[in-house]
């Protein structure tokens, strides 16, 4: 059985079904075909004759997608999969790809609201803010202003705070 996806992107949802190990559909119109580029997370989507290269990367809480000079946040989930996030925020927040720090906006013993940016990272040249995915007390941190960092590697640890 092919796998469904549900992807929304600004409000936009589209179902997404794969036809094959290359080849997908969307909305149960148009079809294209991914294959993977040599850097990580390079994608390369082909319709009819065109080529699309764009590059994706993934935290617990989004799904990026760097599309010719433009960010876009999207929530990517297997239809019939129960979401696993957590109403809280706590746990890690981390780098979804290699980047550099800008900005670190917080410091152990802060309380955060969910959407509160956390660290404010440069990728690509562009700006990518990690969030706090909940209401949460900052824990540690593990980076500063000018660090370089690596995909999951936590950057700053939270906990549910105390009620």
């Amino acid at each position: 059985m092919a796998e469904a996806l549900s992807i929304t992107i600004g409000g936009r949802t589209a179902r997404v079904d794969s036809t094959s190990a290359e080849g997908f559909t969307v909305d149960g119109g148009a079809t294209f075909d991914v294959v993977y580029g040599p850097a990580a997370g390079e994608v390369v989507i082909r319709i009819d004759d065109r080529q699309r290269r764009l590059f994706v990367a993934r935290s617990t809480d989004a799904t990026w997608i760097f599309l010719e000079g433009r960010t876009y946040v999207a929530s990517v989930d297997l239809e019939g999969a129960a979401r696993s996030r957590s109403a809280h925020g706590q746990g890690s927040v981390m780098a979804p790809m290699p980047a550099t720090v800008i900005a670190v906006n917080v410091r152990p013993g802060d309380v955060v609201k969910g959407g509160d940016v956390l660290v404010l990272l440069e990728a690509m040249k562009m700006e990518l803010p990690l969030r706090a995915g909940g209401d949460a007390i900052v824990i540690a941190v593990h980076c500063a202003a000018g660090d370089l960092v690596q995909p999951n590697v936590a950057l700053v640890d939270l906990e549910a705070p105390r009620a």
